[in-house]
């Protein structure tokens, strides 16, 4: 891919590309980074392809990994569901590493699963643990770009512990809290592609009340996950994004 020969060029310009280290992409947070982090796989060229696990599960709760030598690539998502001690540690273990072990990439988020009742539901204890983070990801953002995704707007079904509004309140908490850490980016690109998947979903309900099937919205019983053909656009536009930015640059 042309972006990615950019990318791994601008690491180090006058080095050989033979020499330089593997261009590092970065998913961490919950099912939904998951998501971003599996169709962003999708538009890499399978040429050498190796991964850990082997095959990976769509629903894996584990750290995962794919790698390329032609590439000079590699791919990872950490399960990162909740800001912790284990969000903390991964960023720290950044901030410690030489620069040869450092992520070129750093996108993340973690929002809905500290809307769960089972996890206390605390809007502003979640801002709290979100500010302890701040320093951290502004150091890190001296040596990779941190971009942080907020979340989508979902369908909202009665008695569910996640809603749009709810996503929305968190959304707008983040970027009060990160306005001044003016190093880490915060993405919300495709909010539009995700609203018109929840809109055309509702459609897809009249439609099937009535007899009728469209095969593009069957994932909307999942009350939680942006449906493919709106996430592979949203993922699309991220990675030109990110070459985009990266092209200007070099112009």
């Amino acid at each position: 891919m042309a972006c990615l020969d950019i990318l791994n060029q601008e690491q180090k310009p006058q080095i050989p590309r033979q020499n330089t280290k593997e261009l590092h992409f970065v998913f961490m947070g919950d099912s939904r980074i998951r998501q971003q982090f599996f169709n962003f796989l999708r538009l890499i060229p399978d040429y050498d392809q190796k991964t850990q696990p082997d095959p990976m599960p769509f629903n894996n709760h584990e750290d995962m990994d794919l790698t390329s030598a032609i590439l000079k690539l590699h791919v990872s998502f950490k399960w990162r569901p909740l800001i912790n001690t284990n969000v903390t540690d991964t960023i720290r273990q950044w901030v410690e590493s030489p620069p040869s072990q450092r992520p070129n990439w750093i996108l993340l988020g973690m929002e809905v699963h500290h809307m769960l009742t089972s996890n206390g539901t605390d809007y502003y204890q979640y801002l709290k643990k979100l500010t302890e983070i701040r320093p951290l990801l502004e150091h890190c953002a001296k040596f990779s770009q941190v971009i942080w995704l907020n979340q989508y707007p979902t369908i909202d079904p009665n008695q569910w512990d996640i809603s749009s509004e709810k996503i929305h309140r968190y959304n707008e908490g983040i970027k009060s809290s990160l306005k001044n850490y003016s190093q880490i980016q915060i993405w919300d690109s495709s909010n539009i592609f995700a609203e018109e998947y929840v809109r055309g979903c509702r459609v897809f309900s009249e439609r099937e009340t009535a007899g009728k099937y469209s095969l593009q919205y069957t994932s909307c019983r999942d009350y939680i996950h942006t449906g493919y053909t709106a996430l592979s656009q949203a993922t699309q536009l991220l990675l030109n994004q990110i070459c985009n930015l990266k092209l200007v640059q070099l112009i």
